[in-house]
């Protein structure tokens, strides 16, 4: 893939604003109601339409001063192409008020997994992520709706004992995600390519400290150079790999690590 000088930079620019001091990013990308998360009485009888989604993300996105503290709003698909009662799009809203649409463009996983590899902590074998084939015609769309970045979850098991992830989920997962950026930067979209972990709840802080990460990491980096070497420079030289490839904002709040709408 070759970018452009031009593509470069509008991807930079991007990412830059995303990455800006004191800022983070807003997770909105539920399919479902997001009130269905407080686990309060009174809000799960709220009925889990379309109507009463773009009503409570509306309210959400032209909260005054929020681009005080959010760069990007990643949004489920249905958002991204949503209006409100008054016919306006959501995604218009999050531009207005100073703030950058994403989109989620992973098509998640089956529990079927991949065959051959153990149970992890989640229950199922290790897994892989779905939605490359036709993400070139849906990250075009995206870019043509407002989105300007892109989140893709994959999810690695963690688990000493098994040897998880093993060498094989690890080498699925990162030539994933490289695919997945490099079809992202060729339709204008920054991508976030940060594998998510899942571990033993007893040993949560010790199995997600610095050291297991490093494992799914290291391999990452080349396979995203293969993919697209002609990719974004780094921002800062000294610095392993730009935040232009894959923006890590501070994000706030959530166990995911991402406020939560």
């Amino acid at each position: 893939m070759s970018l452009s000088d031009a593509q470069k930079a509008a991807l930079k620019a991007t990412a830059d604003a995303l990455s800006a001091p004191g800022k983070g990013f807003l997770a909105s990308d539920e399919s479902a109601g997001p009130w269905l998360r407080a686990g309060h009485v009174e809000a799960a009888k709220i009925a889990d339409t379309a109507e009463c989604r773009a009503a409570y993300r509306s309210m959400l996105y032209t909260t005054p001063g929020l681009s005080e503290y959010i760069s990007g709003v990643i949004l489920h698909v249905e958002t991204l192409f949503q209006k409100d009662k008054n016919g306006k799009q959501l995604v218009d809203m999050i531009t207005e008020n100073g703030m950058i649409p994403g989109i989620k463009l992973d098509k998640g996983y089956t529990k079927t997994g991949i065959s051959g590899t153990a149970t992890g902590p989640l229950g199922h074998p290790e897994t892989w992520c779905m939605g490359i084939d036709d993400l070139p015609k849906r990250a075009a769309e995206a870019y043509a709706q407002g989105a300007r970045f892109a989140k893709w979850r994959n999810v690695l098991q963690i688990d000493p004992e098994k040897g998880l992830p093993s060498d094989l989920a690890i080498e699925i997962c990162v030539q994933n995600l490289a695919q997945y950026a490099s079809i992202c930067q060729a339709a204008g979209l920054v991508p976030s390519t940060c594998p998510p972990h899942a571990s033993y709840p007893p040993t949560a802080s010790l199995l997600c400290a610095p050291a297991p990460p490093a494992r799914p990491l290291a391999p990452q980096l080349p396979a995203r150079r293969d993919a697209a070497p002609h990719a974004l420079p780094p921002q800062n030289p000294s610095a392993p790999e730009s935040a232009a490839c894959a923006p890590h904002a501070p994000r706030i709040g959530g166990a995911s690590g991402h406020a939560r709408a």
